[in-house]
């Protein structure tokens, strides 16, 4: 890395840059690209680096399009239905295919036994 003093009365005070790379035991140069830059003497303090060049930047901990706060109480409601009501529609199914089926067996045994009584005289 090398800090580039730039001179007087330019808008940056300095330009840290990535050059070097070793080959083969020797550093040689590789690319000029910045890495940081910092203001001119005399003025606020700012230091600007590759993260604050990127898409969004400085916006990680923004208060705009945060999700709601209703989600924190939505979410959780939701998987408590789903832990509450998954079992007591899986039963309800099961007892109303069982009363279905008691029914079916139930005629089935009234129709076999009067289908052997004789018929009843008029």
């Amino acid at each position: 890395m090398l800090l580039v003093h730039l001179r007087k009365g330019k808008p940056l005070g300095a330009v840290s840059v990535n050059i070097m790379k070793k080959v083969g035991g020797r550093w040689l140069v590789d690319s000029a690209v910045p890495a940081a830059t910092f203001e001119p003497a005399g003025s606020d303090s700012q230091v600007l680096a590759q993260p604050d060049y990127a898409p969004q930047a400085g916006q990680a901990f923004s208060r705009t399009e945060r999700i709601s706060a209703k989600w924190v109480l939505i979410i959780p409601g939701i998987l408590l239905g789903l832990i509450v009501l998954t079992p007591i529609v899986v039963i309800g199914a099961h007892q109303i295919g069982d009363r279905r089926r008691q029914h079916e067996r139930r005629e089935e045994d009234r129709r076999r036994v009067f289908r052997n009584l004789p018929e009843r005289p008029h």
